[in-house]
């Protein structure tokens, strides 16, 4: 994929429904994420390797094969950014990305466990599920991603993440 990056590895510690079922015997070396040079004190158990190619690097993995390995990076896109996370993402990194990004979490109505949502812009909130379990959440507007929305409830699958434009 150019200009962006390339997950050239990822490690988890289930076998996510690969033909190869049998035990490796395997060992994971667990890693930390360090984002702008502090370490994130959240569990990584499953993680991708990254390789930026037009794209800064805004956290590494530490302890990973002894060496600082790419976690997370950005890459202007447009009128804004991307970011690739090589982790699935949880609340306290998803704060802190957005906080470098210079968007503050306003008042946002309570949520379903497990989902984390940020005011973009003033027409627009940014959710994310951080479950393995499909969510409705309440909403008004219209998807920018393409996820379903009914009758007010966006259906969000797993670890997915949605724009709602009011």
């Amino acid at each position: 994929m150019r200009g962006f990056d390339r997950a050239y590895t990822h490690v988890a510690s289930v076998n996510e429904g690969c033909l190869q079922k049998e035990d490796l015997r395997l060992h994971r070396q667990h890693v930390t994420l360090t984002l702008d040079g502090e370490d994130l004190a959240i569990p990584v158990d499953y993680h991708e390797f990254l390789r930026p190619q037009d794209a800064e690097t805004w956290g590494v993995y530490r302890n990973a094969a002894s060496m600082d390995i790419t976690a997370v990076s950005c890459r202007q896109q447009g009128k804004g950014r991307a970011i690739y996370v090589g982790v699935p993402l949880q609340e306290e990194l998803l704060t802190r990305l957005l906080a470098r990004c210079g968007v503050t979490s306003p008042f946002i109505p309570p949520l379903p466990e497990g989902i984390s949502a940020a005011q973009l812009q003033d027409t627009a909130t940014l959710y994310v599920n951080r479950t393995a379990l499909t969510k409705q959440i309440p909403v008004q507007g219209h998807t920018l991603l393409g996820n379903h929305v009914e009758d007010g409830l966006l259906t969000l699958p797993p670890y997915e993440a949605d724009i709602i434009e009011s």
